[in-house]
């Protein structure tokens, strides 16, 4: 029997191979089964760290922006005590003062009353008021009128050199023969150069 395998030999080994492949391929499925929930765990961990720091992240910018806020919030307490401490000194001076001047105005037995003498005063310089309020209306219209009058007359000036440019170029000369018209010509330019 040298190296011969019976029958029942060869089918108890190819039994025990089937076995062992069934064996391993139940393991390879069962590692595969484990390293996929494994895959799937790590996934939802990674998942889960994503969102828990985007969560402290928040949470930090929430409490910077309260940091910020009390900071703000700090420097306008400070800013209001400081205004309502500049008020109550500048109340305290009017009031001390106003404390003084009653002092002295009634404090001595100087007591002043509005009698009627007062009060026809105090009429009196109203009505001077509103009549030199009426003088000085008056006097801007006045201003106002010259002001226009000048107007016209430096408009009629330049209109009167303009005339006078516009015949000396046109060679009249003062040998021609003096008509009256250029007699008034002259005179008219004489006056002109008197009013600059």
């Amino acid at each position: 029997m040298g190296g011969s395998i019976s029958k029942r030999e060869r089918e108890v080994i190819s039994s025990g191979k089937r076995r062992r492949r069934a064996a391993t391929r139940g393991e390879n499925e069962e590692r595969e089964a484990m390293v996929l929930a494994w895959r799937k765990e790590r996934k939802r961990l990674k998942e889960e760290v994503k969102r828990l720091r985007k969560k402290v992240k928040e949470k930090e910018q929430v409490e910077e922006w309260e940091c910020v806020v009390v900071k703000q919030m700090i420097l306008e307490r400070a800013l209001r005590d400081e205004a309502v401490e500049r008020w109550k000194n500048l109340y305290l001076a009017i009031k001390n003062q106003l404390d003084d001047l009653i002092q002295t105005t009634y404090g001595e037995g100087l007591q002043w009353r509005p009698d009627e003498e007062g009060v026809k005063t105090i009429e009196e310089l109203r009505q001077e008021l509103e009549v030199k309020e009426e003088t000085i209306g008056g006097l801007k219209e006045r201003v106002a009128l010259m002001e226009k009058q000048q107007y016209g007359n430096q408009r009629e000036i330049d209109l009167l050199r303009q005339s006078s440019r516009i015949i000396s170029s046109q060679g009249i000369s003062k040998k021609e023969e003096s008509s009256p018209s250029s007699r008034n010509l002259s005179m008219f330019r004489n006056t002109c150069v008197d009013r600059k």
